[in-house]
């Protein structure tokens, strides 16, 4: 992932912060697609005022939709909360 497409603070631009989120989301995705009785739920608010109008939530959850679900379909069973002060 380049650090270009992300809003990164700067220790995060160092410690390749979009990788570890996209692996993140990639196994969330996956654990979901495994259990048919499974939810998953992209969790986190608007965080920084810079970013924009957008949730850490929806962040994560256009990550796995740009990635096609990883091929799973687990994103029929997924949503995001939108109001929670941190993530991951």
């Amino acid at each position: 992932a380049l650090d270009s497409s992300w809003y990164l603070l700067d220790y995060q631009r160092r410690a390749d912060v979009p990788s570890a989120l996209v692996k993140h989301i990639e196994e969330g995705v996956r654990i979901t697609a495994r259990d048919p009785k499974a939810v998953l739920v992209f969790s986190g608010g608007q965080t920084r005022r810079d970013a924009g109008p957008r949730s850490e939530g929806q962040s994560y959850w256009h990550v796995a939709e740009h990635f096609d679900w990883w091929g799973t379909g687990a994103g029929a069973r997924a949503t995001t909360e939108e109001y929670a002060r941190d993530s991951l």
